[in-house]
């Protein structure tokens, strides 16, 4: 009998397409192959071994290497997971990974480079030597993508470096579905439902369970804890108005399809007799003012002494909220401006052509530290309304100084991209990253009027950037994580230009 069906499959998979080149794929598939050899031994094979078939004993014995060599290439993503993960065995585990064309047919470098970090994890000792060889394998595979991402966060977990490791593999669901293959979002989920429940932190395990992309990708170990957290946290309403926690009948299913159920039996009781109650009104909190010392208060009409035991008090606090820099600015601005302070100056300072510079020269450096103070405590930017205070100068040059820190790093950004400036993949995913960070942080701290009047600078860099890595360097799974972001912060700060042109950039093949 000749094998006619395999060799079809073999046929229609040898037509490479260009985004199968770009990948890193095999022409023809090595699963098929062995797929090709299992048919061989059960329609020849077997048959001459159990007698049907009269078949000389060479053949027999061909038909046992066939099997031998049949099963891991037929199924090189199960040994490589079920085999050579536990065993710790990173470099066989990513060449068999980097074999499988079913679970990693969008990434088969990444898939490699995801299951040798993923026995790396298993390896006890000193692990440099193996996460450098894999992170050179990393560093081969032009463009990264979904896989990929998720084996750098793996090798930042090696690492000891949790925080790393869960910011790393938050990447992955910001990634398109397309190139992100569905065992590595299985994987990022789960490990980030886990170790955020390991530290209770419930928002964060629905987060990962239910993330935009991980629709399909949810294994039912992400899937039961989700339900858990959802029954730990408060109650809330989705836009229906239905509750979003999951009923004991949901969740007694969820564990029941989840593995190492002994194991999370009493973590299912909890969430089973937890009863989620409705969000609590938070209480109103009085602002915590900065307070002087007796002494300090008692002195009466020296205000510029109150204004510097205050502004000690300051420069001293580990944590500053923006009333206290208010009330900061305020009782300055009566300093500097009192009656007694002004005529101190005259008398001291008389045989100056300017009797009053000390004051400014002051003015301008309480400007300066609360500007400090501003960028040390991260206090939202707002404009005060009064242009003229020191307070107002000083959240100006904060302004300043934040818009040309950004501005810079975006230009920066751009410019190497202009410049085809290449990173190794990891590190040019680092670089992003880093430069998302400041990006929100800065939204974060200005005023949503002047966000979205300063997005636009950062806009036209980072686009600009995107579109060189889509178009020049087949970077389309980091421009569109790119995209992606541009197009979530344009529509939330109201930019309705900038969120209509990433809204068709993210349509672009990924």
């Amino acid at each position: 009998m000749i094998p006619v069906f395999p060799i079809i499959a073999l046929l229609m998979a040898s037509k490479r397409t260009p985004s199968e080149a770009e990948m890193g794929a095999q022409s023809v598939p090595i699963e098929l192959v062995g797929w090709v050899f299992l048919y061989f031994f059960t329609f020849f094979g077997l048959g001459s071994l159990l007698g049907e078939m009269q078949f000389e004993i060479a053949l027999k014995w061909v038909a046992l290497l066939a099997l031998f060599c049949a099963v891991p290439l037929a199924f090189p993503w199960m040994m490589a997971r079920r085999v050579f993960v536990p065993l710790g065995w990173h470099r066989a585990a990513y060449r068999f990974g980097r074999l499988s064309h079913h679970f990693m047919a969008r990434d088969h470098r990444g898939g490699g480079a995801l299951a040798g970090a993923l026995a790396i994890l298993r390896v006890r000792g000193d692990r440099t030597a193996a996460i450098a060889w894999i992170e050179a394998r990393l560093a081969e595979d032009q463009p990264l993508r979904g896989a990929g991402i998720a084996a750098m966060g793996f090798l930042q977990l090696a690492r000891g470096d949790r925080e790393s490791a869960r910011q790393m593999l938050a990447e992955v669901d910001a990634l398109s579905p397309y190139a992100v293959p569905y065992v590595a979002a299985m994987l990022a989920s789960e490990w980030r439902a886990a170790e955020a429940a390991s530290r209770g932190d419930w928002a964060e395990v629905r987060r990962a369970g239910t993330g935009p992309n991980l629709a399909e990708t949810r294994s039912n170990a992400t899937r039961f804890l989700a339900a858990a957290a959802s029954r730990l946290l408060p109650l809330e309403l989705d836009p229906r108005g239905r509750p979003r926690h999951a009923s004991k009948l949901r969740l007694w299913w969820r564990w029941l399809t989840a593995p190492k159920r002994f194991r999370t039996w009493a973590f299912y009781q909890r969430a089973r007799d937890s009863e989620p109650i409705p969000s609590p009104t938070p209480p109103r909190v009085k602002a915590r003012v900065l307070t002087l010392p007796p002494r300090a208060r008692s002195e009466g009409p020296d205000r510029l002494r109150r204004a510097l035991t205050l502004h000690a008090r300051a420069l001293a606090e580990a944590r500053l909220s923006d009333h206290d820099l208010v009330r900061l600015g305020r009782v300055w601005e009566v300093a500097c401006a009192d009656a007694a302070t002004v005529r101190t100056s005259r008398q001291r300072f008389a045989t100056l052509p300017d009797p009053l510079h000390p004051i400014r020269d002051l003015r301008s450096q309480v400007e300066a530290d609360l500007g400090h103070l501003l960028a040390r405590h991260r206090l939202r930017l707002a404009p005060t309304g009064d242009d003229e205070s020191i307070l107002a100068t000083a959240v100006w040059h904060a302004l300043q100084s934040l818009h040309e820190e950004v501005e810079s790093a975006c230009e920066a950004y751009c410019l190497r991209a202009i410049e085809n400036r290449r990173l190794p993949a990891p590190a040019e995913w680092n670089e992003w990253r880093a430069l998302r960070e400041l990006c929100d942080q800065a939204i974060a701290r200005l005023d949503p009027e002047v966000a979205a009047a300063t997005f636009p600078y950062w806009n036209d860099a980072i686009t600009t950037a995107a579109c060189l890595l889509y178009n020049q360097r087949g970077e389309k799974a980091l421009a569109n994580a790119m995209f992606r972001w541009l197009l979530a912060r344009a529509t939330k700060l109201g930019c309705a230009g900038a969120a209509t042109l990433h809204a068709e950039n993210v349509k672009c093949e990924v």
